[in-house]
């Protein structure tokens, strides 16, 4: 891992390290266990580290099973375990699968022995009663499986059209209702050919061996590239790609910073950014002090002012309240001084 981190420091920054080593063959022959994955990722966690402390480091994301044996285990119990060994100081992100099979993404039902596409919502509870809430979830893997007949559909069967519009409301109820959840990973884009075509994972494709789009594909070409750059709620990084900067802004690096970085701008700077939400929060870096003039949609602008206090707590700016429905645009001018950000916070209220 420290050869690997050295060689790519600068190239790449987010590492996973392994992959649902809560189910067998994942974690090979051996018995699953939690307490052995924690030491597996406290190496990788410290090694990465040590040569590129700018690294973020992801858990395995567990897969979704009700299994309590040495070969299977339930990924609740499996992610207590974790805490429970201190596996919270080894990792930044904690990953998750999450796909839906047998029912689409709006199935809601919270039981702990049906595996759907709410399932998340558990792992959050377990890591909120663990003290670990200000982390992400990321999803590193989402899809849906369109199985023909004749094959056996071990991951849900769904249609290709289900399947297309399933995964654009996969999209909107994350951004609508998890605010604790950022990277999505639709799974997967392609197979290099056709050998697997009779076996049930070649299903969750986006395109052919061929590059021909399933309708899955083409749905979310169309939602995606129709979309307009929003925020909804939740915390969002600086470097969000919703966010618009313009004129003298750097990204600068600094460990007090959520995931080591901010970025700083001076007296003629401008960030623009699509909300939708009630309020929103600009988090700012101590240290600096700016003017700046704030525009929210047709409202007049207003002028707020930033002081350079010596704490070393982030601020937090009010940008905008009591917004009504539907997509917001918000501008922050730096009309003098420097302004530090450290991300944005929309909140519902």
């Amino acid at each position: 891992m420290q050869a690997v981190a050295r060689r790519y420091r600068g190239r790449i920054r987010y590492y996973q390290i392994w992959n649902e080593p809560n189910i067998f063959p994942e974690w090979g022959t051996y018995a699953v266990s939690p307490e052995g994955y924690a030491r597996l990722l406290q190496v990788g966690f410290t090694c990465i580290k040590a040569v590129d402390p700018d690294a973020v480091i992801l858990t395995a994301p567990l897969a979704p099973t009700i299994e309590l044996t040495q070969r299977d285990l339930n990924d609740f119990l499996f992610l207590q375990r974790l805490y429970d060994a201190g596996a919270a100081q080894w990792f930044d992100v904690l990953a998750v699968q999450d796909y839906g099979l047998w029912s689409g993404p709006y199935d809601r039902r919270m039981r702990p022995r049906v595996l759907n596409f709410s399932r998340p919502i558990y792992i959050r509870d377990i890591m909120l009663r663990n003290g670990d809430g200000e982390k992400a979830i990321w999803a590193s893997e989402v899809g849906w499986n369109s199985a023909p007949e004749g094959v056996v559909p071990l991951f849900g069967r769904t249609s290709e059209a289900q399947r297309a519009r399933y995964a654009v409301e996969a999209l909107e109820r994350i951004w609508q209702e998890w605010p604790w959840m950022g990277v999505v990973t639709y799974w997967f884009f392609k197979q290099a050919d056709d050998r697997e075509a009779d076996r049930p994972q070649y299903y969750f494709r986006l395109v052919e061996p061929d590059f021909t789009p399933t309708p899955a594909y083409e749905a979310l070409r169309a939602f995606l590239t129709a979309l307009q750059p929003t925020l909804y709620q939740g915390y969002h990084q600086e470097t969000e790609w919703a966010l618009s900067y313009e004129g003298p802004w750097e990204q600068r690096k600094d460990e007090r910073a959520v995931l080591g970085g901010y970025a700083l701008g001076r007296e003629g700077a401008v960030l623009t950014f699509g909300v939708q939400g009630r309020a929103a929060v600009l988090v700012v870096r101590p240290g600096f002090a700016a003017r700046l003039k704030v525009r929210v949609g047709e409202r007049a602008p207003r002028e707020l002012l930033v002081t350079g206090n010596e704490t070393t707590d982030p601020v937090f700016l009010l940008l905008a309240e009591e917004l009504g429905p539907g997509r917001h645009t918000v501008r922050v001018d730096v009309v003098e001084g420097e302004l530090g950000v450290d991300g944005l916070i929309v909140r519902p209220e």
